[in-house]
């Protein structure tokens, strides 16, 4: 046999043809070494060679002059094992001492229990040839000789007793006058790996570990580790280059076998029939689908039975949340999550849908379609089966603006009524709005501060029409602007306002989606409030981050990317565990809390006043004064500009009226702000900064500022009004005016979690308003309609306070609008038409460049045809359109009642599925190239 890597089916030369039998073997008894095993061969393929070397090699084991040497149990014959290793430098000493001259090729294990027994393949390094391995640069200490040397020792496990010693024990002359030419290394002690692995285990990431290694070091307290290191043979440091032989123990530990490619592991985990089938693991999978031929996607879907059941307690007639990330391993595979939100309003994963890209796929996060989405969701639903008689049917999804993820579920659960996140629809709408006004002039910063005050009013819209008057309303304030110098800026303005959000967004069937409307429709169909009805993505954008940064970080070795194989599996015997566990272990420390607290006097009572308010409520913002140069500098702004009017006197205090900073001539009819002073030290705004942040906003500060001008000016006999300088002080102060608070009924935490989201969605929109431009870190060529994948901070705390006053909206009373399949068409169309748009006029430059111009090369040729095809797709699509035209149907709201669902044929699919057995031979990696690194996103679909 020629070459040096091994075949997948690797053969051992064999030395005999018949096995003999021993009478002690033949009766019956126990024996130290099997007959079957003395007659296996010995794996010489597993040695690094060149054609000449194997050759002799060969020679030599045809001819069985090669020596074999075998032991028994006995003290006796142990002794002359440990001569004989001795005498070939492989005894224990020598393997920890610079002066080991092997290298161990290869590790096999047999039988079971007290007979198991170890073969362990050594080559010298003399013998080793790196040219024949492609190697540039020799690193091992001692130069090539051409030395044939190999020895395979065999040990018994239990007892680490040697059975036998075989091989070629003789090196050439070359070899033995051998002398060092590169440094040797130095072996780290076990210890040292122990520990590290114990790290490892616990979650540690590798900069703990090399810190826990200085502080042991320092201090002498590693296991067998001598005071004076000077004559050690051993070393105690841990390196980055000892970095790849722990994470490789690591995952050898856990089972996962990292010589051989990922995709094999994994399959032989699910096949039943593979020696290393895992039930585990492949319980945990409903869905599995290898890659076997260059066009096919790697697949495969993950519910544990934790997760199914939460699915139909959470998911079930509720509401669930879909969204995919990837970068989470080191090959392009995408991974979508289905979460839905549990009793506590804390995110519940309840499936994970990994699959590969296609071949070729030059961007690993646009790697999907509608079609493999829809074919993953219709297996979990299958999967799901029925209970009670009902199907598995989720009422409303809420989604990211993706159009496939939108189209997906509208196929699997035909009668669920679909959202878009308000994140990420608010980052769309600033992104192409950023991309149009690029500048950070008054007039440009005016511009966009009102394009913002549009878009958080449309989002509120519950009639269509509204939202109309809304835009036709802004529009006559750019269409003023016209006229003026900044002619430009209301020009682009315009564009964002008429031609996308109007244009685009503000389609019948596609505004249900993301306006409050839609909201309150979702609620109806759930039946419950509308602050039940989850606003945008947040709990799963938050579970991919501390995916990303807790779980998966602390296995990556130097920030390389996990394999598929090490991913899988983290998911299934680690993370998913871990995060039912604390679930759990949350629940009962709550119980156990609960009963200590109903033992103490007024516990009950207590007890019961928390269930029914779900939480203690939100008192209001307090007013507070301490220096803030960008609410100072805003407010001189207001009074230069005169913003602010003449008070008005009430018992308790003073009444202003104050413009918006952003009205100005052109508006018809400018946004005003009541300001309350009061001369007890209390103040109130209508704006929204103080709504969110509490404090002195600008327009309090100007009335603050106003009245000490009257007062020097004119109306001396005005009081001084001096607000609280602390916000404890604030506080104190309204508690001793607030009037006692009733006890109501609160929200559940659902609507709870879902209100935590909103007000942080305000806080965000409060923050933009403030925020500088920051369009040049954006790029020219960002799209504002690709889908990005946003790592939101960990979930909070729901159980802090907030304003329980809810509204049961009256639904009868609202116009009915909304089919789901309509607004994703809808959504299709304008997309493209807006894209094509902005294309169209340099489609026809281009036909007209063209004109007339020949060119033969090869190149530009194959680029003729790849352009073609492409164009051909979508004028194939848009001559489908025009010819499939008629009047659209009237939209109507589909009906709430869950479709009949199919029922499965097995409680879950099989793991590889039948009917075609295949070999693990035959499948392929789990995708044709590595992952790309991922780069920042700046918009959405």
């Amino acid at each position: 046999m020629s070459g040096n890597k091994p075949s997948k089916r690797s053969r051992p030369i064999r030395r005999q043809q018949w096995i003999s039998v021993t009478p002690e073997e033949a009766r019956g008894d126990k024996v130290a070494l099997p007959a079957i095993r003395q007659a296996a061969g010995i794996y010489t393929d597993r040695l690094v060679l060149n054609t000449g070397q194997r050759k002799e090699i060969e020679d030599l084991y045809h001819l069985n002059t090669i020596e074999d040497h075998q032991f028994q149990l006995q003290r006796e014959d142990q002794v002359r094992a440990g001569t004989v290793l001795a005498s070939l430098g492989l005894d224990f000493d020598t393997r920890v001492s610079m002066r080991y001259r092997w290298t161990s090729r290869w590790v096999d294990t047999s039988g079971k229990g007290s007979e198991k027994s170890k073969r362990i393949l050594y080559q010298c390094q003399c013998s080793y040839d790196h040219n024949a391995k492609g190697v540039k640069k020799r690193r091992v200490p001692f130069d090539y000789t051409g030395c044939i040397a190999h020895v395979e020792v065999t040990y018994h496990v239990a007892s680490d007793n040697v059975l036998r010693i075989r091989g070629c024990l003789k090196h050439n002359k070359e070899c033995q006058n051998a002398q060092i030419a590169r440094f040797p290394t130095m072996p780290l002690h076990p210890s040292v790996y122990q520990q590290a692995l114990q790290q490892l285990r616990d979650g540690a990431t590798l900069t703990d570990i090399q810190q826990k290694n200085h502080q042991l070091m320092t201090a002498r307290a590693y296991p067998g580790q001598p005071k004076q290191l000077a004559e050690s043979p051993y070393r105690w440091i841990l390196k980055q280059s000892d970095t790849r032989s722990l994470y490789r123990q690591f995952n050898r530990i856990q089972g996962i076998k990292v010589r051989d490619p990922a995709h094999i592991n994994i399959d032989k985990w699910l096949d039943p029939d593979s020696p290393e089938y895992n039930k585990t693991l492949a319980d945990a999978v409903f869905h599995y689908s290898p890659r076997v031929e260059k066009g096919d996607r790697f697949e495969i879907c993950i519910a544990t039975e934790e997760m199914r059941d939460a699915a139909w307690q959470y998911a079930h007639a509720s509401q669930v949340i879909l969204d995919g990330t990837f970068g989470v391993c080191n090959k392009k595979l995408l991974l979508f999550i289905l979460m839905g939100v549990d009793t506590k309003g804390r995110g519940v994963p309840l499936a994970f849908l990994l699959f590969s890209a296609p071949s070729g796929n030059k961007q690993t996060s646009a790697g999907y379609n509608t079609e493999v989405i829809a074919r993953l969701l219709d297996e979990w639903r299958v999967m799901l089966g029925r209970r009670d008689g009902d199907g598995f049917q989720p009422l409303v999804a809420i989604t990211d603006t993706d159009l496939m993820e939108r189209g997906a579920l509208i196929q699997v659960f035909l009668s669920i009524w679909l959202l878009i996140c308000k994140f990420h629809l608010r980052q769309s709408w600033r992104n192409h709005r950023n991309r149009l006004l690029k500048g950070t002039s008054p007039a440009h910063m005016t511009a966009k501060a009102r394009l913002r005050r549009v878009e958080e009013a449309l989002v509120t819209t519950l009639n269509i029409q509204d939202a109309r008057a809304i835009i036709e309303h802004e529009r006559q304030f750019f269409a003023a602007m016209l006229e003026g110098p900044n002619a430009g800026i209301a020009k682009n303005a315009l564009v964002h306002l008429v031609d996308y959000l109007l244009g685009y967004w503000i389609r019948d069937d596609l505004w249900c989606s993301w306006s409050d409307y839609g909201r309150q429709m979702a609620a109806q169909i759930m039946k419950c409030l509308m602050e039940g009805v989850l606003p945008t993505a947040n709990h799963l954008e938050s579970f991919n981050g501390v995916l990303k940064r807790k779980y998966l970080r602390r296995l990556q070795r130097g920030g390389r990317l996990l394999r598929e194989d090490e991913l899988f599996k983290l998911f299934v015997i680690i993370v998913l565990p871990s995060i039912f566990e604390q679930r759990t272990l949350e629940d009962e420390e709550d119980v156990r809390r609960a009963t200590q607290i109903s033992q103490l006097p007024g516990g009950s009572a207590l007890l019961a006043s928390r269930a029914g308010t779900g939480h203690l409520l939100a008192l209001p913002p307090v007013t507070y004064h301490t220096p803030d140069v960008g609410r100072d500098l805003s407010t001189l702004e207001l009074l230069e500009n005169s913003q602010i009017g003449i008070p008005s006197f009430t018992d308790d205090g003073l009444t202003f009226e104050c413009y918006s900073s952003l009205a100005t001539d052109f508006d018809p009819s400018p946004m005003k702000y009541s300001i309350f002073l009061g001369f007890a030290g209390v103040a109130t705004c209508q704006c929204k900064d103080f709504a969110h942040r509490g404090g002195a906003c600008k327009h309090i500060r100007a009335a603050l500022l106003f009245v000490d001008q009257l007062r020097r000016t004119k109306f001396s006999a005005l009081p001084a009004i001096s607000l609280p300088a602390t916000p404890e002080i604030a506080r104190a102060l309204q508690a001793s005016l607030l009037p006692s608070v009733r006890e109501q009924q609160g929200p559940n935490a659902l609507e709870r979690a879902a209100a935590d989201v909103e007000r942080t969605l305000q806080e965000i929109a409060v923050e933009d308003d403030q925020e500088a431009d920051d369009i040049a870190t954006l790029g020219e060529d960002f799209d504002d309609t690709e889908s990005v994948a946003t790592d939101a901070p960990e979930d909070t705390d729901t159980d802090g306070g907030h304003n329980t006053e809810s509204i049961m909206y009256g639904f009868t009373d609202l116009p009915i609008w909304g089919n789901m399949k309509a607004g994703i068409d809808q959504q299709a169309v304008s997309r493209v038409f807006y894209e094509l748009s902005q294309m169209a006029p340099k489609l026809a430059d281009m036909a007209f460049y063209l004109k007339g111009v020949n060119s033969t090369a090869v190149d530009d040729v194959a680029n003729a045809v790849t352009f073609r095809s492409h164009i051909a797709l979508l004028t194939d699509q848009l001559d489908r359109l025009i010819l499939d035209s008629s009047p659209p149907a009237t939209s109507t709201v589909p009906a709430i009642s869950a479709p009949e669902a199919h029922v499965p044929t097995r409680s879950r699919p099989s793991t590889p599925p039948p009917p075609n057995k295949r070999s693990w031979h035959d499948i392929i990696a789990a995708s044709p190239e590595k992952a790309q690194k991922r780069h920042q996103s700046y918009g959405h679909n």
